[in-house]
């Protein structure tokens, strides 16, 4: 069975408890308008462009079968629409190769089979098997179920502690095969704070259902995420309906994650307009303090995760 992904984090900590190698899962229901790997939303990567190492050579623009490059004397122009994701550009590109990143043109997205993955992660989990583990992320990692489960079942085989992220919107389907091999889920609680028509009561229903889910593994951890997007999710009734869905489900730990400045990245790699303004989207520490305080004081274990 094949998965796909478009990156690897190797050994960092910001992803569950201790030190993870993260696989970023390729695909997502949600647009958060504060996500920073647009890319990730499709079943594939759109084309990427880095535009300030492009020499104007023109190669790739003979090579694209589609007509998707036009080279002009100032500038690259790139039209995605009739991109099939081919690669000749990217081989005919003498600043690019496809398997790197940090290339004028790139397609971040692989499909690999799940056995050769986790042999291409075994040394690296070895590392990590006292210390951490795996964290499947994305994207959404469940979107891709049945790759999802198969790699988790092969890391539990081996005794790597597994981890896994997601914004808690998917089907229940999606999640009650994976449960007996997770330990530790990251909740993204999307649906309290995200824009949408659901009243309340729906949300924090939809939310035990889930959540009870999780806890079919009764030794699996539970951690809520925040991401603290001002003018998004730090408005007061959202945190209000959070504390009282953590509170209800008995989940404890809260990790706070403050904006990334730098989530206009890709979007600019994909031709896009970023969704929000950094510079009016990032809360200040007190902001975050506060927060964190609001949370403590209910009895909730809020930690700003760096």
């Amino acid at each position: 069975m094949e998965i796909t992904y478009w990156a690897i984090g190797w050994l960092t900590t910001m992803d569950g408890p201790g030190n993870r190698v993260i696989v970023y899962m390729q695909g997502c229901p949600v647009r958060c308008p504060w996500c920073h790997s647009p890319h990730s939303r499709h079943d594939i990567s759109p084309l990427l462009f880095q535009k300030q190492l492009c020499r104007l050579c023109g190669k790739c623009e003979i090579a694209c079968p589609n007509h998707v490059h036009k080279i002009t004397s100032k500038e690259h122009l790139i039209d995605r629409k009739k991109c099939t994701h081919c690669g000749r550009c990217i081989s005919a590109c003498p600043y690019s190769n496809v398997t790197g990143s940090n290339n004028v043109l790139f397609l971040p997205t692989i499909r690999q089979d799940v056995e050769e993955l986790f042999v291409m992660l075994r040394p690296q989990l070895d590392i990590v098997r006292k210390s951490g583990g795996i964290t499947l992320s994305g994207g959404e990692a469940l979107l891709q179920d049945k790759a999802a489960v198969e790699l988790l079942k092969l890391c539990r085989e081996h005794q790597i502690h597994t981890c896994v992220e997601t914004s808690m919107m998917l089907p229940d389907y999606a999640y009650c095969e994976a449960v007996q091999y997770v330990d530790c889920w990251l909740l993204g609680f999307r649906e309290v704070y995200l824009p949408q028509s659901l009243n309340t009561e729906t949300v924090r229903l939809n939310c035990k259902r889930r959540v009870d889910i999780f806890r079919q593994a009764s030794n699996s951890r539970l951690i809520a995420r925040l991401p603290i997007i001002k003018g998004y999710t730090d408005r007061e009734e959202l945190l209000h309906t959070l504390r009282d869905v953590l509170l209800e489900n008995r989940i404890l730990e809260l990790e706070i994650l403050p904006c990334n400045p730098h989530m206009g990245h890709y979007y600019e790699l994909i031709g896009k307009e970023a969704e929000l303004d950094t510079n009016h989207s990032i809360p200040d520490d007190t902001e975050i303090q506060n927060i964190m305080e609001y949370f403590l004081h209910a009895g909730i274990r809020a930690t700003k995760v760096n």
